[in-house]
């Protein structure tokens, strides 16, 4: 069974790439050749369910963003807007962006440059019957609770999971959310199955498998790992569109 409503991807890259030592925002890093953000919207743009990509930047890294977008051959790109200066009022934005449509949508990192297409399946599909899904990966390591620097207590590990994106919603709901948490303390809104979690407690979340190789680039350590994921990945077919890798070679960027 499958979703009969439209389904947008909305790629959200406005992050600055501060905490990986990069003199430049991380959604516009080089990785073979592509950039981090062609290569997270490419995913969607290749994807049979995702009917429009709608990709939210910084309001001063917007022209270079629409640029780099339109130099490539990702047919399915709506709409570059600009965001705000949080996750979540990037977000909120793309909700205002979209609003009152009949539409599921998967809100994306564009740091996570290598989501899959069944990952992304998996969040469509799961979409069917539910409101809301979140990809979520357990942890192979033990886990504890600490208080200032001390180690107060275990916590069940089977209890506990890793988040990723893509987060899948009906519009209408994450919309209503947001509505409920327009004067909501910043801090509290992580992302945005954090927002229907606080604000539309009666919607069921649903939780599916992630993908150990979908990492999000945050530290310099994260760096290596997507050059090395990047390299192994141009090994296997469709990885990348061939059209937006001959739109690459033949750009002057």
């Amino acid at each position: 069974m499958s979703t009969q409503r439209p389904v947008v991807a909305v790629v959200l890259a406005g992050g600055s790439g501060k905490r990986t030592g990069l003199t430049e925002p991380k959604q516009f890093w080089k990785l073979g050749g592509l950039t981090v953000l062609e290569r997270a919207v490419a995913a969607f743009d290749r994807s049979e369910l995702i009917d429009q990509i709608l990709v939210v930047a910084s309001a001063s890294d917007l022209e270079r963003t629409r640029g780099l977008l339109s130099a490539s051959s990702l047919a399915k790109v709506s709409a570059v807007i600009a965001g705000g200066s949080e996750r979540h009022d990037s977000s909120r934005a793309a909700v205002e962006h979209l609003r009152d449509q009949d539409v599921d949508i998967l809100i994306h990192d564009a740091a996570r440059p290598f989501v899959s297409g069944d990952l992304i399946s998996r969040c469509v599909h799961a979409l069917a019957d539910a409101q809301a899904v979140e990809p979520v990966l357990a942890s192979a390591d033990s886990l504890v609770k600490v208080e200032d620097g001390v180690v107060r207590a275990p916590v069940v590990r089977q209890e506990v999971f890793r988040v990723q994106t893509p987060q899948g919603f009906r519009l209408t709901v994450l919309q209503d959310a947001f509505d409920q948490a327009a004067l909501a303390d910043a801090a509290e809104l992580t992302d945005d199955v954090t927002v229907v979690l606080n604000y539309r407690p009666d919607v069921r979340v649903a939780a599916i498998a992630g993908d150990e190789r979908n990492i999000k680039i945050t530290t310099p350590a994260d760096l290596d790992l997507a050059a090395w994921l990047a390299e192994s990945a141009e090994s296997e077919p469709d990885t990348l569109s061939s059209e937006l890798k001959a739109a690459k070679e033949t750009s002057h960027d």
